[in-house]
């Protein structure tokens, strides 16, 4: 039997049989990493990329022995690359019949022998290993990218030796190399004529490491630190083990936590290496966070962190990681002066051997929206009690100096994500002083305040905020929405700025259910933004930053002979994390077709484009001359990884966990191609959620397990599309036990029994019916303005000021 309050029921009665394993490519660490193994093409070199998430990374390419900044901490360069020789034989990489990129580095293969190198994550070390078919003498050359003295035997110390690396004035660069093998080895000078050239030219040390009988395998580990004793112990450490085994069982362990698995093979390889690179930016360097982007923002951003966050660490499971990166912002809150106009906010930035910067207007709403996330994912509301004074602190700062008085959110020209300027003065890309995402942010701010109150029992402060929440949402509906458009901004002269950039899609995004008070615009509104925002902006590749018909748009990043690379920075320019928040609305509105182009080409970006493996921060509006697309700005940046991953388990499998009032929503917005689907989704203290979904004959089966059982049950909420495009809401009362959902023909079953829906979203097809995707030329000089003088943008910002 069941018992029912409205719609929503218990499942009393027999239950569906439990899920089957996971798919073959995840169930072993051997299985995954011959899956996400991306083999290139000998017609031209790729860029490897592999980070150690302490504080360092290593760049190489393919068909080199060196290219690339190597492994690089700080600003020093610590190893250029690494040559192998067997016998007397080097081993040229530019002649390898296969070269292999894989999730800790590279793998050159020839027909009698292989070469591969391994970054460790959580650690500064790195291994190189070569291998040959029939025992032979094998040795390993590191090419070090300073001065290295000659490796030096620890005395008592069986086959361990150390190398001084000069000392650096940035106190993060080590100073000494611990060395092991897995194998007896001496050093030999290899005397520079007998060098190819190419190593003649890279070489500093000219030292071998040859094993002193024949072998099959050597492994040589390297050891960075600044203390000698440290580094040697954990050399010693990883000569007994097998590193490649050990490190392809640490990347299944990290990966298995969070997975979805579709029939789409490219698809679950694009993403998995998504989701690892996003990984790699989750560093310990000035306290936790979340790097920005290689190669050049080796640096915990406010903004880029937080935005980053839910793709990075949620999605994966990692909670309590997610919690630290939260509390370590917290501590670097702006405090102490109630007249200083920053009081409230973290920092823009935090970084090594620079002041910490305060000026950015969204950093922190953006950390209050990821702390909820969290605590939604988790269900910990004592951890979301614990910021009540960093909120209040916020809101009072922000209250006190940037509240205009309808109560909108007001910020200098440059304070946005969209924050370029003129050698630092003037905006290349004006957005003051209210732009549409800032005051998005702040009112889901004051909503999550005021929750956070509720649930804490301060009422008077809660009906504070709502009331502040109010205020503004009748202010944001006054003058950002004309009934057709929504504002990118208003300006200081309270004139509305309406041309077409990517920030109205994300204020909607930002609209979600659970913070508890009315969305800024309906349904309705919704789409209209986003069906109008793709005809204006969307590329397959991602979202242009400016309108193309706009004068000021770029159509190219870098142009040197036209303009600087920032007046296109924000002018144009794709930014590939836009994507992420343009298919969280497609998906709520269950524009499934544009939510899966826009995924599609992610996907093809993380597989095809440099590097493979990540996603660049930007790629040029337009193709080049030859149509092909280019990726442009940090080659691997945190933000882009990180918001396709959230994108794929949030928006496209729909997993919204609201685990602060025991409930758990599906929202999928699946392609019609996909006929089945696999997940693994972390769940908090309730453990992992499994689920499966197959497709047949119009209906939709879907099978949930949790890995444990539950004393208290959640409610299951699963909203599909029907037929018409419009949502239906099942709800169950569920304690974790297998359960089996079918959906066909309008009608609902729970475990065979028939079970009552409600609709609670109308179809917003129509809004989408006729949207035509921006189809650009090809690059040519002279097609737009800005490339037919030098400056023009630039001198005409200037001469307005």
């Amino acid at each position: 039997m069941r018992t029912f309050a409205g719609v929503f029921g218990m499942v009393m009665a027999m239950q569906s049989p439990a899920l089957a394993a996971a798919p073959a490519e995840l169930r072993s660490p051997q299985a995954l990493h011959a899956l996400m193994v991306l083999p290139q093409s000998s017609d031209s070199p790729a860029r490897i990329v592999a980070m150690d998430q302490r504080r360092g990374y290593y760049e190489g390419w393919t068909q080199h022995w060196r290219k690339g900044a190597g492994y690089r901490i700080g600003d020093v360069s610590l190893i250029e690359g690494f040559a192998s020789r067997v016998e007397t034989e080097w081993l040229t990489r530019s002649a390898a019949a296969q070269e292999h990129i894989h999730p800790h580095g590279h793998e050159a293969r020839r027909p009698q022998a292989r070469e591969s190198l391994w970054l460790h994550r959580g650690d500064t070390a790195l291994t190189l290993v070569v291998q040959s078919q029939q025992a032979q003498r094998l040795g390993l050359m590191p090419l070090w990218g300073i001065s290295a003295g000659r490796p030096e035997l620890q005395h008592g110390r069986q086959s361990l030796w150390l190398v001084r690396l000069p000392e650096q004035t940035d106190q993060r660069v080590p100073t000494v190399v611990a060395i092991s093998a897995n194998r007896p080895l001496h050093w030999i000078a290899a005397a520079r004529a007998e060098l190819p050239t190419n190593l003649q030219q890279a070489a500093r040390s000219q030292h071998v490491a040859m094993t002193r009988e024949p072998q099959n395998e050597l492994q040589l580990h390297l050891v960075f630190d600044r203390d000698a004793e440290a580094a040697l112990r954990r050399a010693r450490d990883l000569a007994a083990q097998d590193i490649p085994a050990v490190l392809q069982q640490a990347a299944w362990r990290d990966l298995s936590k969070g997975w979805l698995w579709t029939p789409d093979r490219a698809f679950n390889r694009a993403l998995l290496w998504a989701q690892w690179s996003a990984l790699g930016f989750h560093v310990d360097e000035f306290g936790p966070g979340i790097w920005a982007g290689l190669p050049w923002f080796r640096d915990n951003w406010g903004r880029d962190t937080f935005i980053a966050l839910p793709g990075t660490l949620l999605t994966s499971g990692q909670f309590d990681a997610a919690q630290q990166v939260i509390d370590a912002f917290v501590a670097r809150q702006r405090t102490g002066d109630p007249q200083d106009p920053d009081d409230g906010r973290i920092p823009n930035r935090v970084a090594a051997n620079t002041e910490t910067l305060y000026n950015t207007v969204d950093g922190t709403p953006w950390m209050i929206l990821a702390a909820w996330r969290l605590a939604q994912h988790s269900g910990r509301w004592d951890r979301l009690q614990t910021l009540r004074p960093m909120m209040a602190r916020y809101v009072d700062g922000a209250q006190r100096h940037h509240l205009d008085a309808a109560g909108l959110l007001t910020h200098d020209d440059a304070d946005t994500w969209m924050d370029a300027r003129i050698e630092g003065r003037d905006a290349w890309s004006p957005r003051g002083n209210r732009a549409v995402e800032v005051q998005a942010l702040w009112y889901a701010a004051l909503q999550i305040a005021a929750r956070t109150e509720q649930h804490a029992g301060d009422l008077t402060r809660a009906a504070r905020y709502i009331d502040l929440a109010a205020r503004l949402r009748a202010a944001f509906r006054g003058k950002f929405w004309n009934g057709r458009q929504l504002a990118d901004r208003i300006d200081a002269d309270d004139v509305a700025d309406f041309r077409w950039r990517p920030n109205a899609l994300l204020a909607v995004s930002l609209q979600a259910e659970d913070l508890g008070l009315a969305t800024l615009l309906s349904a309705a509104e919704q789409a209209r933004v986003a069906a109008d925002t793709l005809r204006h902006l969307a590329y397959p590749w991602g979202l242009a930053s400016l309108d193309p018909e706009h004068p000021d748009f770029h159509p190219r990043h870098v142009n040197e002979a036209f303009h600087h690379k920032d007046a296109a920075y924000h002018n144009g320019t794709v930014w590939l994390w836009n994507s992420g928040f343009a298919v969280s609305v497609l998906s709520r509105l269950g524009a499934l077709d544009e939510a899966a182009k826009l995924m599609r080409g992610l996907a093809q970006q993380v597989l095809l484009l440099d590097p493979p493996g990540t996603l660049s921060e930007l790629v040029d509006a337009w193709p080049d001359s030859h149509g092909l697309v280019r990726p442009s700005g940090t080659f691997s940046q945190s933000w882009s990884v990180a918001e396709f991953t959230r994108a794929a388990f949030a928006d496209v499998l729909g997993f919204q966990p609201q685990l602060l009032t025991d409930a758990l929503l599906f929202r999928p917005a699946l392609p019609e191609q996909w006929q089945t689907i696999d997940a693994n989704l972390p769940i908090g203290a309730r453990g992992a959620l499994r689920v499966a979904l197959q497709r047949r004959d119009g209906g939709q089966f879907w099978r949930f397990q949790a890995t444990q059982h539950w004393a208290s049950p959640l409610r299951l909420r699963l909203e599909l599309l029907d037929a018409s495009g419009a949502r239906q809401r099942l709800q169950v009362l569920w304690h974790g036990q297998p359960l089996q959902v079918d959906w066909a023909a309008g009608v609902a079953k729970v475990n065979a029994e028939q079970w009552p829906v409600e609709r609670v979203q109308e179809s917003q097809r129509s809004a989408f019916g006729d949207t035509q995707w921006l189809a650009p030329p090809h690059y040519q000089d002279g097609l737009h303005p800005v490339t037919r003088g030098e400056n023009v943008l630039r001198n005409r910002i200037l001469g307005e000021h």
